[in-house]
């Protein structure tokens, strides 16, 4: 029976035992073929010379792109310059609607903030308060802690005029100083290049050519001219008073010193409450060595009638505006007074790492605890 069943699984027609001859056939010649293939015939080599021009232009690619995005980076980084604030300058009173671009990169403005100022101006902006400043979109805000107690508007003078005060050359006042005394930038402009075209002035009547002035504020400020006639023999010869009492035309007298000089000189004074040594000068902005020496062998010090800061007393814009002193160790000041009441001596602000030695050494002639 199970013989039967074999036969029967393995009996074919004469169709298919045909079938099987041929599949065997087949299978017999593909490994006779694969079998008897030469194995030493030598592969044809793939040719990439149609590509090598792409990957070196791609290579090329690749390089200019990285260039550009280095010139693009140096790009980005020089107009980021634009908008660096200089916390370190020195500090000193301005009014934010007549300061001329000069005057607030000097006090650390960034160009960015310059421009905008100006530009505002230019459409007929104005400032009536602080905070109108601080609402400028390119304005720093730890930049504006260090200038808000500097920020002057007209009806802020205390001596009850709208512009500063001093004597002056029209010769040789800087535009700076011009825009100080109350005319506006234009005419500044006007008044330095009609004296760089060659003219002089010895009268009133001469700086009146000067196109669209004021001729009522000139009259005004006739009080304050210098001009070169009155700078006499005798004059010259008169001995200049000390350094913390002595006006504009004292130190314009001494030969070597500038009319821009002597407004940064007085104004530093202002800003210190007085100088205490003749080293101090060299801290007045644009101060060489030769004009130190100069007014250190024609002008004393008397370090006696400077003014000091009430330190228990004081505002914190007070302290803020010395200087010697940033807006950190003002608040450490500050909060110091705060939490022991009243400070018995200066030298306790070094003893508490309110300030640190260097700092005391220049500001303790400057504070009082009376």
């Amino acid at each position: 029976m199970k013989s039967q069943r074999w036969k029967d699984i393995l009996d074919f027609t004469s169709r298919e035992k045909r079938g099987v001859v041929i599949l065997v056939a087949i299978l017999l010649i593909t490994i006779g073929l694969k079998v008897f293939q030469p194995w030493n015939q030598n592969k044809e080599a793939i040719d990439f010379s149609a590509y090598e021009s792409d990957i070196d232009r791609f290579e090329s690619e690749l390089i200019e792109e990285s260039a550009g995005r280095r010139k693009n980076y140096q790009q980005h980084q020089s107009d980021n310059d634009r908008y660096a604030f200089n916390m370190q300058t020195e500090k000193f009173d301005f009014n934010p609607n007549k300061a001329s671009k000069d005057l607030m990169k000097t006090l650390g403005f960034s160009d960015a903030l310059i421009d905008n100022i100006i530009n505002y101006r230019k459409a007929g902006g104005f400032f009536y308060q602080t905070e109108d400043l601080k609402k400028l979109y390119t304005m720093d805000e730890e930049f504006f802690e260090t200038i808000e107690a500097y920020i002057r508007f007209d009806d802020e003078q205390s001596d009850g005029q709208q512009f500063e005060r001093f004597a002056f050359n029209p010769n040789v006042i800087s535009k700076d100083s011009i825009i100080l005394l109350g005319f506006p930038e234009y005419i500044a402009e006007r008044w330095v290049n009609f004296r760089s075209s060659g003219a002089g002035f010895l009268t009133v009547k001469d700086i009146q050519q000067i196109y669209g002035i004021d001729t009522a504020l000139l009259n005004e400020l006739s009080a304050y001219l210098v001009f070169p006639e009155s700078t006499t023999e005798n004059n010259v010869t008169q001995e200049i008073p000390g350094l913390n009492q002595c006006e504009f035309k004292d130190l314009v007298r001494i030969e070597g010193i500038s009319s821009s000089t002597a407004s940064k000189i007085l104004s530093y004074r202002k800003l210190l409450g007085g100088y205490v040594n003749h080293e101090q000068l060299l801290e007045v902005y644009d101060m060489t060595r030769e004009i130190h020496q100069i007014l250190t062998e024609n002008i004393q010090i008397d370090s006696n009638t400077i003014t000091k800061i009430p330190v228990n007393q004081a505002e914190f814009s007070d302290l803020l505006r010395h200087p010697y002193l940033n807006i950190k160790e003002v608040k450490a000041i500050m909060n110091f007074r705060e939490f022991k009441g009243e400070i018995q001596s200066i030298e306790e602000l070094r003893q508490n790492k309110l300030i640190s030695d260097s700092t005391f050494n220049k500001i303790h002639p400057y504070l009082s605890t009376e």
